[in-house]
């Protein structure tokens, strides 16, 4: 997992506008940073950790919001909606593997189970199964939703208005 920076420079009788300038752009860089992974939808441990930068962004982003106005607030909306999206696909991510194995065990036959026909549970497996495709398909439909949001916000200067935003001391 992927450290968050440690910041230095942050002064306890400084402003919280001041220790804002500080933070606030570092923690945009480390959600930017794995900004390269986006496009690919197998990159499940970059989008897992480019989730893990966007909350700490927004955690960041909340504790300053009372000392700005509301165009910060509706950043920190739009920085919720990637961690949000992120984190749907990584719920995915974990539970179509944890289904896969759970299926692969019903269809095992332990030592106690009976011979022919009745050897394993074809049932309880098309029911995984029919719920890993929905899973899957909805993974995909977040991801691409996930890149539309992105490029959206990368072409409207939203992480460079947001940065501009708290130099404003």
């Amino acid at each position: 997992m992927a450290k968050a920076q440690r910041i230095t420079g942050v002064a306890a009788e400084g402003s919280n506008r001041a220790n804002a300038a500080l933070i606030i752009p570092i923690r945009l860089d480390e959600l930017i940073m794995w900004e390269e992974f986006t496009t690919d939808p197998q990159r499940v441990y970059e989008l897992h950790q480019m989730r893990i930068a966007a909350k700490r962004l927004r955690y960041t982003l909340e504790l300053f919001a009372p000392f700005y106005d509301a165009e910060f607030r509706k950043a920190i909306d739009e920085v919720k909606a990637i961690q949000e999206t992120l984190g749907s696909i990584h719920d995915a991510d974990v539970l179509v593997p944890d289904l896969q194995e759970h299926m692969r065990r019903s269809l095992e036959r332990g030592k106690d189970t009976p011979m022919g026909v009745y050897g394993g549970d074809f049932e309880a497996a098309a029911g995984i199964l029919q719920i890993c495709r929905r899973k899957t398909k909805e993974r995909m439909e977040l991801f691409a939703k996930f890149n539309a949001d992105w490029s959206e916000l990368r072409k409207s200067g939203f992480f460079e208005r947001l940065k501009e935003l708290v130099k404003r001391i």
